[in-house]
């Protein structure tokens, strides 16, 4: 069923352009990591146990404020080598597209990342509306281009289950070459 759900929301509408059908089709050919990063037992405990923090809205409205400010706060460092971090980096090592992973809470905040993110509350962006704000099984965001590096990525996210209930969501980071996909790129990675 999954995959036929999954086939069907990533088939390229005429409307697409090839670019974006190319970004799209890798971006489903990482489907099967996804379900395995979003199915290991250490990573949906971390989850749970960030969801069983008491952690506030305001608490998280605090953090997010002090991530964005301060490149020192000790939380930044903490979520990218605690062993939730630490588990979802060996997950995702093999593929050298997949440039950042990180987990949300049910709320949104980071439980974990593999790069410091620019922020810690993911909750306000579609990566996390389009996932567990929805109860969406997956999400494939639009392509883009960094600015400040010339480097296309684009984001693939994955709804999170604990005990047949969702607990979160899983983000996925995948760069691409512009030379890929017809578009010049100071970018030259695999």
């Amino acid at each position: 069923m999954h995959l036929l759900i999954l086939a069907l929301s990533f088939a390229a509408s005429s409307t697409d352009s090839a670019a974006t059908a190319y970004v799209r089709n890798m971006a489903h050919a990482r489907f099967e990591v996804a379900k395995k990063i979003v199915s290991d037992p250490l990573l949906v405990r971390a989850i749970a146990v960030h969801n069983q923090s008491g952690e506030t809205a305001a608490d998280i409205k605090t953090k997010d404020a002090r991530w964005m400010s301060d490149t020192s706060f000790p939380l930044r460092a903490q979520l990218t080598t605690n062993e939730c971090a630490k588990r979802l980096t060996e997950l995702v090592a093999a593929d050298s597209r997949i440039v950042e992973a990180f987990l949300m809470s049910n709320q949104g905040a980071l439980v974990c990342a593999t790069k410091t993110t620019s922020d810690y509350w993911q909750g306000d962006e579609a990566k996390w509306q389009k996932t567990f704000g929805s109860g969406a099984e997956f999400f494939v965001d639009e392509p883009a281009q960094d600015a400040s590096t010339g480097v296309f990525a684009v984001q693939f996210s994955v709804l999170v289950r604990d005990g047949g209930k969702n607990a979160g969501a899983l983000t996925l980071t995948m760069r691409f070459r512009g030379d890929e996909v017809g578009v010049a790129s100071r970018d030259n990675a695999p």
